[in-house]
């Protein structure tokens, strides 16, 4: 269950709290109100002062789901656009064992996969790259009735920083056998459902997706647990390139020319660099200064 906040050109990812592992009524009335408190934290205020929002314009609402035991399987996270890139026909799936905190968090490096849109449309099975990630630890429920991870105000906290979840029972860092971690996390046909599931849901919403998924470790069902919009690339001008150019590069290219001898030991073309790096910072005055 969590806090959720949607717009078109500002996805709120983490700025309100999400709990795991909730049970029973009185821990979830509790939790609700704590996701409406958390409208007002710290981080959630600098991100609308940010973002230029008004502070009592923004509306709360509090999903609350039913827990996929991805804690036995595996989850992680898809984009409906090359993140590196910002390239429009492929998408993006991530993916670690256990709860889908550790990858959101970076805390894990995952099994990654890309899948090209359009033959994917047409009916092929176009995984154009598998990276198989390290996978050295997973997230995982501790047992009902062991207590909050944590102390104090942080207790069941899941994860550090932005965007950390929180549970009522607690979680624990288990290491990943070393047979595991050889093994890719989803198998080819996984990896293409999740792909056609965000490719509809991109279709639906008319803009590139930022999706959570998991898997249930006891049925071995995969699970769209998230879905929002994706608001780095996809709010990007396409249509123009950018290039940049040193407006006085004469400079470099006269003063830190190589040395023009033809017969030089290493020693004495560093000693030849550094002369005319010398000589280059007194006529500017100092090279730090210099105007690029």
């Amino acid at each position: 269950m969590g806090g959720i906040i949607t717009h078109n050109t500002a996805s709120f990812a983490g700025q309100q709290e999400t709990y795991l592992n909730v049970r029973g009524e009185d821990e979830l009335v509790e939790k609700v109100m704590e996701c409406f408190a958390s409208l007002f934290t710290n981080r959630a205020i600098s991100y609308r002062v940010d973002k230029g929002f008004d502070h009592l314009s923004v509306f709360l609402s509090v999903g609350v789901q039913k827990m996929a035991r991805s804690d036995l399987a595996c989850s992680g996270v898809m984009f409906s656009i090359d993140t590196e890139s910002g390239f429009s026909d492929a998408v993006y799936i991530t993916g670690a064992y256990g709860l889908g905190e550790n990858v959101v968090q970076g805390a894990v490096n995952p099994d990654q996969f890309y899948v090209f849109k359009p033959t994917l449309r047409q009916g092929f099975r176009p995984i154009v790259e598998k990276k198989l990630g390290s996978k050295r630890k997973k997230m995982v429920y501790k047992e009902a009735g062991a207590g909050k991870t944590g102390t104090g105000a942080e207790a069941g906290k899941t994860g550090t920083g932005a965007g950390a979840r929180k549970t009522g029972t607690g979680t624990r860092q288990e290491k990943v056998g070393e047979e595991d971690r050889k093994k890719f996390v989803l198998t080819d046909d996984e990896v293409l459902r999740l792909a056609r599931w965000a490719c509809i849901i991109e279709e639906h919403y008319g803009t590139p997706m930022d999706i959570e998924w998991a898997k249930d470790g006891t049925t071995g069902e995969l699970f769209v647990v998230q879905a929002r919009p994706e608001t780095v690339h996809s709010q990007k001008d396409l249509s123009s390139l950018e290039t940049y150019v040193l407006e006085n590069s004469s400079l470099f290219r006269r003063d830190l020319r190589p040395c023009t001898r033809r017969k030089t030991s290493p020693r004495s073309r560093l000693t030849c660099w550094k002369r005319r790096w010398k000589s280059s910072k007194r006529r500017a005055g100092c090279w730090s200064r210099a105007r690029l």
